[in-house]
């Protein structure tokens, strides 16, 4: 079967190739989600095939897997699938592999590839790290990624150069990717007191729950629930929680995590694209690699401090599909307010180095910071700018701001005039935007510095409390030093005794490292020992 590339896909693949002849031997391709890259990757396929190499590729998910198999099947490539109980096919010269089934075979024994192609390469780090120096030292290869960070936001050093020729706005431009109109960010959870860097996925989910008042998100909703409809939510309890509460109202719905078996994985995709299933649920596996470009509005309820996991599930509704001119997003996570860059922006992926992470470059750029005293007390944005509350000083800004009238975020291209949102024609005025929260089964609008003053006073008695017995165990400690020595484990424990619940992450003197739990607060902070209380 034949088919032609879009310019744009010609133009990315140059860029590639180019990398290479430099004498790049690990190349990492950037493009936006919806771009088409399992296209490119059956090119490239075909076309290194077609000179007698043998291809490697490689990714992390089962469903993954199988649309890079359609695609090359789509275009008369033979390839064989190392996943599971799949049946081998050792002559292919393609062969599609799940990373998971790669680490547990010694493909290596029986398959030498001229060329390995890691699809996802934002993911697994240490493992396609591994692959790519240990395994297959010397090999070409490509990496494929909407996302070119790790953990944490920072730079993927396993590859020697970034390539990156097509921006998010030029696709866009193109009509090859969806702008996001409207993106409805009407409030966001009151996560006080969690640190989503360390929190886990169920502390998330219960915040949320607690928070969310799920009958404004479907009155949100009930505009566009003529689309077909991604939710992202915390954790698979809540998924199972809001599908109940979905199924009471009518609404079609089907969950899709890892524990769906392939079978109903792909029954419940087939649905979804045939519409007989409205809505689609989960947690992670919806969020990256899904490729559905019939789903046009997004709804996320899963709060996230990694702006790559950000970028993803936008990417989910911005596949071109026909008759529509836009996607749908409905923020009710708080992640538009939380990294500040619209859909439609280009998040500046480039700069990110070893020291200075995604999130970094996004908070220097937007102007977190006042410029001209180095404040943090800052206000906004409105209609584009900043106000610092120190100096007064007041500066352009490129985040987006949200009408506190009707929610709804701008996109760069669109200003206020006249002091007026130009999505209602509400009246602005020049006070900063207020973030909307769920409280006690209400939604009401809170300002910049009661948000700061709530954090502090939540902090609080957490710390006093966290503080008492730490001081009191490394008192003991010292007083009893023939005695049983008491560690932060039996701190955290003499904690739960009194609230009720364990210490929330980001108290001062609570280890990041579960391992120093059992060790003495002094032996793991020893400015504790000339410590007194």
């Amino acid at each position: 079967m034949s088919y032609t590339l879009r310019p744009q896909q010609v133009t990315f693949e140059d860029a590639l190739r180019d990398s290479f002849r430099r004498g790049n031997r690990c190349v990492l391709g950037t493009a936006p989600t919806g771009f088409g890259k399992g296209v490119v990757i059956a090119d490239m396929s075909m076309k290194s095939a077609a000179l007698g190499n043998r291809v490697l590729t490689v990714t992390n998910r089962r469903q993954i897997v199988r649309q890079l198999q359609e695609h090359c099947e789509n275009v008369g490539l033979r390839c064989g699938v190392i996943m599971g109980s799949d049946e081998r096919d050792e002559d292919a010269p393609v062969q599609i592999a799940s990373i998971q089934t790669l680490k547990r075979r010694q493909v290596e024994a029986w398959f030498q590839p001229d060329l390995i192609i890691l699809d996802e390469a934002h993911q697994e780090g240490a493992t396609y790290r591994t692959l790519l120096h240990e395994t297959y030292p010397g090999v070409r290869a490509l990496g494929l990624t909407a996302t070119p960070v790790g953990r944490g936001g920072t730079k993927l050093s396993h590859f020697d150069h970034i390539v990156e020729p097509i921006k998010n706005t030029e696709v866009i431009a193109a009509g090859h990717l969806l702008p996001v109109y409207p993106y409805l960010a009407p409030s966001e959870p009151d996560l006080g007191g969690i640190n989503l860097k360390t929190a886990s996925q169920d502390e998330v989910g219960r915040a949320v729950e607690a928070c969310t008042v799920y009958g404004d998100v479907f009155a949100q909703w009930e505009p566009y629930k003529h689309m077909q409809t991604m939710v992202v939510l915390p954790n698979r309890a809540i998924c199972n929680g809001f599908l109940n509460l979905v199924k009471s109202r009518g609404i079609r719905a089907k969950i899709v995590d890892g524990t769906t078996a392939l079978t109903d994985r792909k029954d419940t995709f087939s649905e979804f694209k045939a519409s007989d299933c409205q809505m689609l649920l989960g947690v992670d596996v919806v969020r990256e690699g899904l490729d559905l470009p019939i789903a046009q509005c997004l709804i996320d309820l899963q709060p996230t401090h990694q702006f790559r996991v950000y970028w993803q599930k936008l990417g989910r509704v911005k596949r071109p599909h026909p008759g529509q001119k836009s996607a749908v997003v409905i923020d009710f996570a708080g992640n538009l307010w939380r990294h500040m860059v619209h859909p439609d922006q280009d998040p500046p992926w480039s700069e990110v180095t070893t020291t200075k992470t995604i999130e970094d470059i996004i908070d220097q750029k937007a102007g977190v910071k006042c410029p001209k005293c180095g404040s943090k007390d800052v206000y906004g944005p409105v209609d584009g700018q900043w106000k610092c509350e120190d100096c007064d000083n007041i500066w352009e800004t490129k985040k987006p701001w949200v009408c506190p009238h009707c929610f709804q975020a701008l996109s760069p291209w669109q200003k206020c005039v006249d002091g007026k949102c130009p999505n209602c024609g509400e009246k602005v005025g020049g006070k900063p935007t207020r973030r909307v929260r769920f409280e006690n089964g209400e939604i009401r609008s809170v300002s910049a510095d009661e948000v700061k003053r709530r954090k502090k006073s939540k902090a609080q008695p957490a710390q006093s409390e966290w503080n008492r017995w730490v001081y009191t165990a490394k008192n003991w400690n010292k007083k009893n030093p023939q005695e049983q020595q008491k560690t932060l484990n039996w701190c955290q424990a003499m904690y739960k005794k009194e609230t009720g619940e364990y210490p929330p992450p980001g108290l001062r003197l609570l280890p990041s490292d579960p391992k120093d739990m059992r060790r003495r607060p002094e032996d793991v902070f020893p400015y504790l020992k000339g410590q007194r209380r």
